[in-house]
């Protein structure tokens, strides 16, 4: 063998038997295009440890906003808006919410988390203000998700009414105002008309004509009962009255079913029509004066009861999804915010200005809502209840959100927070904490580098465990 061959066959040799260090290869995820390790539609634990995203209230590991990455395996599930580019799950425009945690007894969902069971000592007082730590109050407050939609108050319809003139005729008194309460039945204005006259004057020719029909029956049956008249001139004089008071009955009717007082014609002979006030409410319009010559079914006044008072909505295309009977309206008159509940949706989407109407009655005893006012109300879709913390007292120690709060004058006790709604300057949370509590704002990043075992500065603190 040659010595060239010699020599390559120990650099083979070497080449084979030399130790190269190698990368562990990672199970790959084909399906959704991750490594297993932080994919989380494979790897629960990968879920549970990253936790809830506090800026969008969605599990981490899922959350689309923080993760564009994770497009092809929302794809790969199904889960994909094409409209919007975003998951179906986490689209708002499709109607997706964020998940409901439970407030049942406003504790964190998750306890096991091992922070909470260490106190962070800080030497003296004079360390804690060294380093700027800075508490503020906590604050209890409800919060729910809701919309803000067009509106426009209105009287209830159930309770008003437009009182108009029956006949054409002459207003000769006006026994009300503007802003006056008046109780059903009482008279508001007089008025004369020609018409009435007429009737006025063949009603008077029909009552005499029954009176003396009366009197001659009242006649003949004496002598009918005493047997000095036939019965056939007996039944027919009978007959002859019935027909003339059926008569009189209906002139009456003509009469008042056109508004006239029959105690002025009965005493008087004056064809007068009474206007009377059809049911109890205020007079909101009037368009009767004194000499004021009206045709017939003129508007004269208009009454409402105010004491209640409707509220249109006009609900836009896109959120009639949320719209159902018995949401909560809320309806701002200055300082003062008036509840009430969707108690009528509409079937028809409006053509031209694709809303949906909805209605919701508001009471108004002191009668500050006026009808015709537009604004914009709160449907409220959802209610939270919780504590509302600081933005920055909120931090993420790698298991869970976590605040601390002062345990004394050098002590910080970590508790642990779940995050419900995120409002631009706090968190609606839910956690162990009374609503006196204080939580540390400025310097509580410092505190949680101390809690996961790093120094603040030159070993200024401590943590003690089993607290």
């Amino acid at each position: 063998m040659s010595t060239t061959r010699v020599v390559l066959a120990c650099l083979s040799a070497l080449i084979l038997n030399c130790h190269v260090p190698r990368m562990e290869a990672q199970a790959y995820c084909e399906e959704h295009q991750r490594n297993e390790s932080v994919c989380p539609w494979c790897n629960a634990d990968y879920v549970s440890e990253l936790g809830i995203c506090p800026e969008h209230g969605w599990q981490e590991a899922f959350c689309f906003r923080c993760h564009a990455d994770l497009e092809p395996g929302f794809r790969a599930q199904g889960d994909w808006c094409v409209e919007h580019a975003l998951p179906e799950s986490q689209c708002d425009a499709c109607g997706a919410q964020v998940p409901k945690l439970d407030l049942a007894s406003n504790l964190p969902i998750e306890t096991a988390c091992p922070s909470v069971a260490s106190v962070i000592v800080l030497p003296n007082v004079e360390t804690a203000e060294k380093v700027g730590i800075q508490v503020a109050p906590v604050i209890w407050m409800d919060h729910g998700r809701h919309i803000e939609v067009p509106a426009r108050t209105d009287h209830d319809q159930n309770h008003y009414v437009q009182v108009r003139a029956r006949i054409a005729g002459l207003v000769t008194d006006v026994q009300v105002d503007l802003g006056q309460w008046v109780e059903a039945g009482n008279v508001i204005a007089m008025m004369e008309s020609s018409a009435v006259a007429e009737w006025s004057a063949e009603y008077h020719v029909v009552r005499s004509h029954a009176s003396l029909q009366e009197q001659k029956y009242k006649q003949d049956q004496r002598l009918w009962e005493q047997g000095l008249l036939a019965e056939r001139d007996f039944l027919e004089t009978e007959n002859a009255w019935r027909e003339a008071t059926a008569a009189l009955e209906g002139q009456r009717r003509v009469l008042t079913n056109h508004g006239m007082d029959m105690d002025l014609i009965e005493r008087e002979g004056r064809p007068i029509v009474a206007i009377r006030a059809p049911l109890s409410g205020k007079v909101v319009s009037r368009a009767a004066v004194r000499g004021l010559f009206v045709a017939a079914n003129e508007a004269l006044f208009a009454l409402a009861d105010t004491q209640r008072m409707w509220l249109w909505l006009d609900v836009p295309r896109r959120d009639v999804q949320y719209l159902k009977k018995g949401l909560v309206v809320r309806y701002g008159i200055g300082l003062k915010v008036v509840e009430s509940q969707v108690d009528w949706i509409s079937s028809e989407i409006d053509s031209h200005t694709q809303t949906l109407r909805a209605r919701a009655v508001l009471d108004n005893p002191e009668g500050l809502i006026r009808a015709g006012d537009y604004g914009r109300v709160e449907l409220v879709l959802e209610e939270q209840a919780g504590l509302s913390v600081p933005k920055d007292a909120v931090q993420w120690e790698g298991c869970c959100q976590i605040v601390f709060t002062p345990d004394g004058n050098n002590r910080f006790k970590p508790v642990k927070v779940s995050i419900l709604h995120e409002d631009q300057d706090a968190y609606l949370v839910a956690a162990d904490l009374s609503a006196e509590a204080q939580v540390v704002t400025t310097g509580s990043f410092l505190l949680k580098t101390e809690l996961m075992k790093e120094s603040i500065g030159a070993g200024c603190c401590q943590a003690e465990s089993g607290h």
